[in-house]
């Protein structure tokens, strides 16, 4: 028995920010101030093409 099609709370997006950097490196170092870290998240760098 199911309750619906739910994803796995590990398996949610809680948010997302879109940057602008000029390549993986600078991203990284940009990703080390995000504030969910702070309370033991996790930061995903993704190139967006566009």
């Amino acid at each position: 028995m199911t309750d619906g099609p739910f994803v796995e709370i590990r398996e949610s997006l809680g948010g997302f920010i879109v940057i602008a950097a000029e390549n993986l490196e600078e991203a990284t170092t940009l990703a080390h101030g995000c504030p969910i870290l702070e309370s033991n998240g996790s930061v995903e760098i993704r190139a967006l093409l566009v």
